[in-house]
């Protein structure tokens, strides 16, 4: 057995964290696994009909997406390529010229 296994032995014989291990909270990971989804619709729709009286603590809702989409043009819809064309986000100025 390695210093290192000993001493993970002994950390749980202690109910302590294994000295230069991360610690993790199990009731967090349990609580993220018991949500299957979000109703985003149902939240917004909840939230736009003064839902629990909303209106009272708060001047404006806003909503914001941490999403880029990757649009491309189709093959051929632009005349100096025969492949796909990147349109979102604008790689434009980005290439590098050879």
């Amino acid at each position: 057995m390695t210093q290192n296994q000993k001493n993970a032995e002994a950390a749980k014989l202690e109910n302590q964290p294994v000295e230069g291990a991360i610690p993790t909270n199990s009731r967090l990971g349990m609580q993220a696994e018991s949500i299957g989804s979000n109703d985003l619709t149902s939240l917004k729709a909840f939230l736009d009909n003064n839902g629990g009286g909303i209106n009272s603590y708060a001047s404006a809702i806003t909503y914001g997406y941490s999403v880029s989409p990757f649009i491309y043009l189709p093959a051929g819809a632009d005349s100096s390529s025969s492949d796909p064309v990147q349109v979102q986000p604008d790689t434009t100025f980005s290439k590098s010229i050879a």
